[in-house]
């Protein structure tokens, strides 16, 4: 009753039966989309419970992971049998390399991304500073697009917080730390971590994004390090082979 005669007084001076038929207007609406909102509801529920399971899945690999991760290779070398195992041992011993080191690498761009920009956000006295630096952390893990996605959401904020001027300010410092990890930080760490050119990963981030999602963008450099390892050593092996044959007789 104190909204009704609140909206019933200056400035606003809506009548009770407008108000009556408003509210009535909008549970005809909510009734007759109810179907489509129990789906959408739904539908975040299964979402939310799809991440949760996810990640505490992984919280158990990591465990299984750090307590047994000595364990593997000699299990996966027995489990090819004696021919295979050297082979197998050296890949896998390759394929970890790899991702460790480009997540290594990863990490700490994007903690060099992170405190630059989070530093310049907490000069501006852009809100929510702290949370904007921790996702600029996490984007750096996806190449591009992280850093595109991010530094676009910083760039709203300070816009509609504190204004046109500001939003400009951080448009240009993202682009500058960006510059400098993609033609500094990157090319130094991920680049020789991984000894790939880039045009490589902006396609396997691009296949990626378009076969799962987010999820596709995250792994698809993770994935393209490890089996580049794999072929690289595949290929070693069947150039010493071929020099390792007897010539044939002419």
């Amino acid at each position: 009753m104190k909204v009704q005669d609140m909206l019933s007084e200056e400035p606003f001076n809506v009548s009770s039966s407008q108000i009556d038929q408003g509210v009535d207007k909008f549970v005809e609406e909510l009734q007759g989309n109810a179907g489509s909102i129990a789906g959408g509801v739904l539908s975040g529920v299964s979402t939310a419970s799809s991440l949760l399971v996810t990640a505490l899945i992984a919280l158990v690999l990591c465990f299984f992971f750090l307590k047994d991760g000595n364990k593997f290779i000699p299990w996966m070398s027995g489990l090819v049998g004696p021919n295979s195992s050297t082979h197998t041992a050296e890949m896998a011993l390759r394929s970890w390399t790899a991702l460790s080191g480009f997540i290594r690498a990863q990490a700490l761009v994007g903690l060099i991304d992170a405190v630059a920009i989070g530093a310049g956000l907490l000069v501006l006295d852009i809100p929510f500073a702290l949370p904007l630096a921790v996702l600029i952390f996490f984007g750096a893990f996806i190449p591009i697009l992280g850093a595109l996605v991010t530094g676009v959401l910083a760039a709203l904020v300070a816009l509609v917080t504190n204004g046109l001027t500001s939003a400009i300010i951080v448009v240009i410092l993202v682009l500058i730390v960006q510059q400098l990890e993609g033609n500094v930080l990157q090319p130094i760490l991920v680049g020789r971590t991984l000894d790939m050119h880039p045009a490589l990963v902006i396609l396997a981030v691009t296949a990626g994004g378009s076969l799962a999602g987010i999820i596709g963008t995250f792994l698809a450099v993770p994935a393209l390090a490890v089996y580049t390892a794999v072929y690289r050593y595949s290929r070693e092996q069947l150039e010493l082979a071929a020099q390792e044959r007897p010539p044939t007789a002419t």
